[in-house]
C-alpha cells in the first residue's frame, strides 16, 4: 500500500473518479496556544497492492510534537480485486475535521495505520504568528 495524504480547505471525488483538491497547506499561524482551527480537511489516496482485496480497517491519528493524539477518525474501505491489465485499486479518503485544537507550536504528524503497518505522511507545520 502507498498513501498519500493533505491537507486542504476544500477535496472532492468528481464522476469520472478523479479527486480534486484546493488549498493545499502544510503550516498554519496561531496566535496563542491553545489555538483552534474551525475546519481542515484531510484528504487523499491509497493505492492498494495487487493482493489486497476485501475489507480494509484504516486508523488516522493526528500526533501532536509531544507525541500526544490530538485526533483520530476510524474508517473501513472497500478494495476491490483488480486484473493485472488493469491499475490497482485506489481509495480517495476525505475527512472534513471540526475545530481542531493545537495545544503548542510544531510539527504535527498524521500516523495511518492499516493492520500492522503504520504511515507516517501529511506534516503540518503549527507555527506561532508574529505580531
Amino acid at each position: 500500500m502507498h498513501i498519500n495524504l493533505f491537507f486542504c480547505d476544500e477535496a472532492e471525488t468528481t464522476d469520472d473518479g478523479k479527486l480534486n483538491a484546493t488549498g493545499i497547506f502544510d503550516e498554519l499561524y496561531a496566535p496563542g496556544f491553545p489555538a483552534q482551527q474551525e475546519r481542515v480537511v484531510l484528504a487523499g489516496v491509497a493505492t492498494w497492492n495487487r493482493d489486497d482485496d476485501g475489507d480494509k480497517s484504516i486508523r488516522i491519528d493526528i500526533v501532536g510534537p509531544e507525541q500526544k493524539c490530538i485526533f483520530s477518525i476510524e474508517a473501513v474501505t472497500t478494495i476491490d480485486e483488480r486484473p493485472e491489465d488493469r491499475a490497482p485499486a485506489k481509495s480517495h479518503f476525505i475527512f472534513p475535521l471540526e475545530k481542531l485544537t493545537f495545544d503548542s507550536a510544531g510539527d504535527y504528524q498524521v500516523q495511518v495505520t492499516v493492520g500492522d503497518e503504520k504511515h507516517c505522511v501529511a506534516p503540518l507545520h503549527i507555527v506561532l504568528a508574529q505580531e
